[in-house]
């Protein structure tokens, strides 16, 4: 019984953490203050159920959506314009790094042909 309720208490945390547009600072804190709340019931109702859990804290959904809706939309408009930021920085370098590296192979693959067609394998002498 507290095999399961753990592992089902780790899936509880781990869909509030991807439904969680932004994961900073602040959320992590608010994770963990959650996490020790639900601790705290369990220690208090040592035989309850998940089912139990779920109805005291609600649905990971529900949680996230109460969060976000409790911070301040200009802050949260902030962060996800600079995660939509770091995102497209990082697609740019990876972009960059490919045609970088793919450019760099045909002009060996270039200078390989160049090198194998200046290799003489046959010479013919013509006498007079």
């Amino acid at each position: 019984m507290q095999q399961i309720r753990a592992k089902a208490l780790k899936q509880y945390f781990k869909e509030i953490k991807l439904l969680l547009p932004i994961y900073s600072k602040e959320e992590k804190i608010f994770i963990n203050d959650l996490r020790k709340s639900v601790d705290e019931y369990i220690e208090s109702n040592p035989n309850c159920t998940y089912e139990e859990i779920l109805e005291r804290f609600e649905e990971p959904a529900d949680v996230v959506f109460n969060y976000i809706s409790c911070l301040d939309q200009h802050e949260l408009c902030k962060k996800i314009s600079l995660r939509k930021t770091i995102k497209r920085a990082i697609i740019i370098a990876v972009t960059v790094v490919i045609v970088t590296c793919t450019i760099r192979v045909i002009f060996l693959y270039d200078s390989y042909l160049k090198s194998v067609n200046s290799i003489i394998t046959h010479e013919r002498v013509v006498i007079e």
